[in-house]
């Protein structure tokens, strides 16, 4: 059974990885010289990247995102 977006952004994978990227945006608009958003930004990167592995290996989905200043 394939699983649209919103399907899968209502699962807990899904629903966590949405607000680990939320963070991360989050993080990234604020001051970067603070040392707390600087763990955030770290926290969300190697968040990411276990994301990343998994959606490969279970979904067989390379995933990239970009994000632009709106």
């Amino acid at each position: 059974m394939k699983m649209n977006k919103e399907q899968f952004l209502k699962t807990e994978f899904g629903g966590e990885l949405e607000s680990t990227i939320t963070a991360w945006d989050d993080a990234l608009s604020r001051n970067r010289e603070d040392k707390e958003v600087l763990r955030t930004l770290a926290w969300c990167q190697a968040q990411w990247e276990v994301y990343r592995m998994a959606i490969k290996h279970f979904y067989g989905v390379e995933y990239h995102f970009t994000r632009r200043n709106m």
